[in-house]
């Protein structure tokens, strides 16, 4: 099995490559390598001195080194199983380390690896590659905390990540896995077996004549006639050749073969697992996962028995990712195995369904790599292109609340219909759904068949292309304040994408409908902004931000309790901020209802427009006498104009209205000691 692919959960196709050497020393060569990642406990540079030796920084046992690079298919596997699940030893003193061979610029890289948490290392000229024998992706070395190398490998072999973690484990135990040896090198050649006796038998050859058997001095011709018989004179060379001393027996005859054994009879319990997914050959089923959250990809998932009988099947699973127009495909063979015991991948030893099939039977790790698979239900009911399929089987990992957890859901007759995984590149999980399945002669198809034909995607991959410099275009114009013309740059974005919203475009365009509307008080589009705001919570529900603006929407549209209610569903920096509106949905209004003018005020006084500023401010708060950034905006022009006094008195009333406004308290705290003095 290799490392982090085609695990049973994902349910996806692994990329075949050949392996190559990897030189194993006996000492790890020292490096000294810029990150990609930076921040966060991660430094700008890494070396290898900072993990191991006396001037080590970090208490580590065990250092893992994976050289990666972005052309080999299957990366995106190789980095979630360094990031999720090898996780789980990093208290035990295991760090692990990412080193990049590509080369390119260094903002596509690291768009690339956003949200990787573990040091990404960038080695363009391949130096420390060399030093350390790596040819081609991937290569692992584990270093224990005397800078010794216990285990190296390069490219693909079968059960890698076993050996990686068995060598990781034994070396932060102390031991030595594999003796400084490469998991790569060729197994011993063992001699072939002796060949069996020439015949006839040793013992069956007389002394003087080698051809003859023991005992006879001449063979008999039985079918010699009566009489006297004229036989012609043979040539010298004929004579020889039927000569009784040349006669050789005649080699014996092979027994028959023995009958082939009986089939043996289907347990109950195979039969079961064949109910909820058909083994036959031919068989074949494909999945669909659609994009919804930014930098996702379209992704078909085909898995394929080519062949099978008994007991063991022969599955072609592939997986087809639309980064572009041209889809990027990895294929990978493998055996499923089926006994009384479960149905399981051969080459993993991981298990598809395992016997009994009831609530809480235990099926090992998932992919997102510590939650462990189990049976959940065996009653679920689900919706398939119109049909109803009951009493189907659901394989979860971890709490219903995990947003990392692992679903797999198999209907009897019909197999894997759905199963969702988190993918930690987009931090949620994918959801892929069944499109098409053929059982024996018979193909069924649902209704998003089509929308998972290659032609549909690169039509949409071409969309995407096009939103996304759209969607550049349009966040950029909402930064200098050009709200009209980014109205009708996330309107374009919207158009294209009908059905859902594409990289929070649904947001966008709310957000530029309630600056146009509020500026010229139109009930319209400040009802358009509530709608794309419930588009984008459809998509994402979690999403903090526009559920705060969804309320501020409800609030200007009259509607206080729907606003109340999405406020409530706010969490992170914004919650105390929408606690503060439900207590008092009147300083929510007066914050956003002179919003415009607010703004307004706010360039007057950037630009040196310091009478018009306090003139506009000052109309503001006779309307909305609570507007805090009115408050804030007038004592920092009084501040400006040496207005000491004045600008007291406004901050002051900043803190009474949000108590926690840092700027007014920093201004405060600096009025009075220049008071004081």
């Amino acid at each position: 099995m290799k490392p982090a692919r085609w695990l049973f959960s994902a349910f996806i196709a692994v990329s075949l490559c050949s392996a190559s050497s990897v030189s194993v020393a006996t000492e790890a060569p020292e490096f000294l390598l810029k990150t990609l990642n930076p921040g966060r406990g991660i430094p700008p540079m890494v070396s290898l001195s900072m993990y191991i030796g006396e001037d080590a920084l970090e208490n580590t046992k065990a250092l893992v080194l994976y050289f990666m690079s972005f052309s080999d298919p299957g990366w995106q596997q190789d980095m979630d199983f360094i990031t999720y699940a090898m996780a789980r030893l990093k208290k035990k003193g295991l760090r692990t380390v990412v080193i990049l061979m590509d080369r390119g610029r260094t903002s596509k890289l690291r768009g690339a690896i956003r949200g990787i948490r573990i040091p990404v290392l960038h080695d363009h000229n391949k130096k420390v590659a060399r030093r350390y024998g790596v040819n081609s992706a991937p290569g692992v070395f584990v270093i224990n905390n005397d800078g010794q190398i216990t285990f190296s490998a390069a490219g693909f072999k079968e059960d890698l990540d076993e050996f990686l973690m068995s060598a990781v484990k034994k070396t932060l135990r102390g031991e030595n896995p594999s003796g400084g040896m490469s998991v790569n090198q060729p197994a011993p050649i063992t001699p072939p077996p002796p060949p069996p006796p020439p015949y006839p038998p040793q013992n069956a050859i007389s002394d003087n004549y080698s051809g003859l058997p023991r005992g006879d001095a001449e063979p008999a011709n039985i079918n010699e006639p009566k009489g006297r018989v004229v036989t012609p004179v043979s040539p010298p060379q004929q004579q020889q050749e039927t000569s009784p001393l040349s006669y050789k027996p005649p080699p014996p005859t092979a027994p028959p073969p023995p009958p082939p054994p009986a089939a043996p009879r289907e347990t109950p319990e195979e039969k079961q697992l064949k109910l909820f997914f058909p083994l036959e050959s031919g068989n074949r089923w494909e999945y669909f996962h659609r994009p919804k959250k930014p930098g996702d990809i379209y992704e078909k998932v085909i898995i394929e028995i080519t062949a099978g009988a008994g007991r063991d099947f022969s599955v072609q699973r592939t997986r087809l990712r639309y980064y572009t127009e041209t889809p990027n495909k990895d294929s990978h063979k493998e055996t499923w195995k089926l006994s009384s015991n479960g149905l399981k991948i051969q080459e993993s030893g991981r298990y598809i369904l395992k016997i009994p099939i009831r609530p809480g039977t235990e099926l090992g790790p998932g992919f997102s790599g510590n939650a462990s698979l189990r049976v959940a239900t065996v009653s679920k009911t689900i919706n398939w292109s119109g049909r109803r399929l009951t009493r189907c089987l659901l394989i979860a990992s971890g709490g219903k609340s995990n947003p990392r957890r692992d679903e797999y859901v198999f209907c009897p007759g019909v197999g894997l219909v759905s199963f969702s995984q988190y993918a930690p590149n987009i931090k949620a999980r994918r959801d892929y759904s069944l499109v098409m399945y053929r059982i024996g002669n018979k193909n069924f198809k649902s209704g998003s068949y089509m929308e998972s034909t290659d032609a549909s995607i690169r039509a949409k991959v071409r969309n995407a292309k096009r939103a996304i410099k759209l969607l550049a275009q349009g966040q950029k114009q909402f930064e200098t304040r050009d709200y009209e013309k980014a109205f009708e740059t996330f309107s374009a974005i919207s158009e294209m994408f009908p059905s859902h919203g594409f990289m929070r475009s649904n947001y966008w365009l709310g957000m530029a409908c309630m600056k146009v509307g509020l500026k010229k008080n139109n009930q319209s589009l400040i009802k358009r902004a509530a709608t794309a705001f419930e588009a984008q919570i459809r998509e994402v529900p979690d999403d903090d931000e526009t559920a705060f603006q969804l309320g501020n929407a409800y609030l200007i549209l009259g509607r206080q309790r729907a606003a109340k209610a999405s406020w409530r569903n706010v969490r992170g920096k914004l919650r105390k901020t929408a606690r503060s509106f439900i207590r008092n949905p009147r300083q929510a209004y007066d914050d956003l209802k002179p919003s415009a003018l607010v703004e307004e005020a706010h360039e007057h006084r950037k630009k040196g427009k310091l009478d018009d500023a306090v003139e506009l401010y000052k109309a503001i708060l006779k309307e909305y006498p609570r507007n805090e950034e009115s408050h804030l905006g007038l004592g920092l022009v009084y501040y400006t104009q040496n207005k000491l006094k004045a600008s007291l008195k406004e901050f002051q009333t900043v803190l009474k209205i949000n108590d926690e406004n840092r700027l007014a308290l920093n201004y405060v705290r600096l009025v009075q000691a220049k008071l004081s003095r």
